[in-house]
């Protein structure tokens, strides 16, 4: 009777690319959300506590979709610019002040 060992393939590129996209999913989805939950408080045209409870909504849809998408992007360098994109257009829009 012969035993057969498992054997275990580990590649370490693979590695970080997950992991890179794992971040993209958690911190830079977060980031960005954040930026434009704060950057809707200032934009829409509502009284400041109802801006607010609609942009809080708002950022949980936002969140959910940026993490899909993180993840169903092929390319990680399109996934990191659209996050970083969306973080610097909601804070570029908080210091104009619209």
């Amino acid at each position: 009777m012969s035993s057969a060992t498992p054997t275990l393939n580990f590649n370490f590129r693979q590695s970080l690319l997950f992991a890179s996209r794992l971040l993209a999913a958690s911190v830079g989805a977060y980031c960005a959300t954040a930026a434009l939950s704060a950057f809707l408080v200032v934009a829409l045209p509502l009284p400041t506590a109802d801006a607010t409870v609609l942009s809080t909504m708002l950022s949980f849809a936002v969140l959910c979709g940026l993490i899909i998408i993180a993840f169903g992007i092929k390319s990680l360098t399109v996934v990191w610019a659209l996050m970083m994109g969306l973080y610097s257009f909601s804070l570029l829009g908080l210091e104009v002040g619209l």
